[in-house]
């Protein structure tokens, strides 16, 4: 202080500044306060997490061990019985067990057999106008509105075969045809002189037969009328035979080579019975297809056979529906069914002795002990642990904090970074 000051003398301060200083120093202590109150709810809030955390775990093992090493500490007894769980990789391998050899549910509708009869029916019906086409055309070859009219009935109802089959087939029909004409002819002696059984008959050029005794027409219209509905019912017949063959077995709608199991699951819905069948007795389209042209091939010739497989294929459809949900549901519940363990040690029974090797089995087992001495734990042994590991937190988190407060004020200042230390 100097004399002027002692005496009274001395300039004296504005009152201003002692103003601005004051209101400063108190926009201090204000703001240290909020670092202050912000600072203890992040301690505590961190706190609490970290105790809320620790209430889900599970107690951890008291005895540290590497697999391959020498167990370290005393011989281990079983204190109590406990299962032995499987492991991960057990468990996988018979959860894939389950799901190959679960068998596929399949529903069974019985309406497609009349379906398939139905297209049968239609499809008869487009072969017979194929056929009486070229009837009218092979009958007068030198009408070129009938040969016109015989290709674009083919071309429309070609049935996916080429003309040259029609042709062909065209050719065995007429055959046939000849041969039971023939037939009918020398049985009801259509086309012989005269001295018939009857009496003095004469043959007229429409195959009209005229006797003493009567009148026996024969008229060819007749036949020919006749004889492509004959023709088509024969090959109608080999195919009814085939499809209820192959719709009895079962026909799939999936590719067998899919199905992995040996076996599979068919539920009739009317019935309400359920069977299981052998995947090899069943057709899937691929293998009806080659049995349907084995069997036609063996009945009739090549160009006919051809035509019953291609109604065949447009005209069966599978009778064995699969079930995606069902078979998922089957699944789970076989899954279900799965234990987690496999065997039990007894209690007293030695699980490991000092000096021997920790093997894969062996950890399995101090596995299954710890597991089960974290579901049997009593409550005042989980708070006693839990005590413990929230005194050791809370000693953590203050000498984090005084490191702060001593070596790092410029953290302390900064709330966002001391955030940040404990979120990290």
């Amino acid at each position: 202080m100097g004399f002027l000051e002692q005496i009274g003398l001395s300039p004296k301060k504005s009152p201003e500044l002692n103003i601005g200083k004051n209101r400063k120093k108190e926009q201090d202590r204000t703001g240290e306060k909020r670092l202050v109150i912000w600072r203890t709810v992040i301690l505590v809030a961190y706190i609490f997490l970290m105790i809320f955390l620790m209430l889900g775990n599970r107690l951890p093992q008291g005895i540290s061990y590497n697999v391959g090493e020498p167990w370290l500490s005393e011989d281990l007894n079983a204190p109590f019985t406990f299962p032995i769980l499987k492991t991960e990789q057990e468990i996988q391998n018979e959860r894939d067990e389950v799901i190959r050899n679960t068998p596929p549910i399949f529903k069974e509708d019985p309406s497609v057999q009349l379906a398939v009869n139905s297209k049968f029916d239609a499809i008869g019906r487009v072969v017979q106008a194929n056929l009486r086409s070229y009837q009218q055309w092979n009958n007068n070859l030198s009408a070129t509105s009938d040969s016109l009219q015989f290709l674009q009935q083919i071309r429309s109802n070609n049935l996916g075969l080429p003309e040259e089959t029609w042709l062909q087939i065209g050719l065995i029909y007429s055959s046939v045809e000849f041969e039971a004409s023939t037939d009918a002819s020398s049985a009801s002696g259509v086309g012989t002189d005269t001295g018939s059984i009857s009496g003095t008959g004469t043959t007229s050029g429409t195959g009209t037969t005229s006797s003493a005794g009567g009148i026996n027409s024969t008229s060819r219209s007749g036949p020919i009328q006749q004889k492509p509905v004959q023709f088509t019912n024969d090959l109608r017949s080999a195919l009814s035979v085939i499809t209820s063959h192959i719709l009895s077995n079962g026909l799939i709608d999936r590719p067998a080579a899919d199905i992995e199991t040996s076996t599979l699951s068919v539920r009739n819905i009317t019935l309400k019975t359920e069977r299981v069948i052998n995947r090899v007795q069943v057709y899937d389209l691929s293998s009806a297809n080659r049995y349907a042209r084995l069997q036609l091939l063996n009945q009739f010739e090549q160009e006919v056979g051809a035509l019953g497989l291609a109604m065949l294929e447009r005209a069966i459809e599978p009778n064995w529906l699969y079930d995606e949900q069902e078979t998922r549901q089957r699944i789970d519940q076989n899954l279900e069914t799965l234990s987690e363990t496999k065997g039990a040690i007894a209690a007293g029974q030695v699980i490991i002795r000092k000096g021997d090797l920790v093997t894969e089995e062996t950890r399995n087992i101090l596995r299954s002990l710890n597991e089960k001495r974290a579901e049997t734990a009593t409550n005042i042994e989980r708070f006693v642990r839990l005590s413990g590991n929230t005194i050791l937190m809370i000693i953590a988190v203050l000498v984090c904090f005084l490191y702060l407060r001593l070596y790092r004020k410029s953290i302390m200042r900064d709330l966002s970074h001391f955030s940040l230390i404990f979120v990290t």
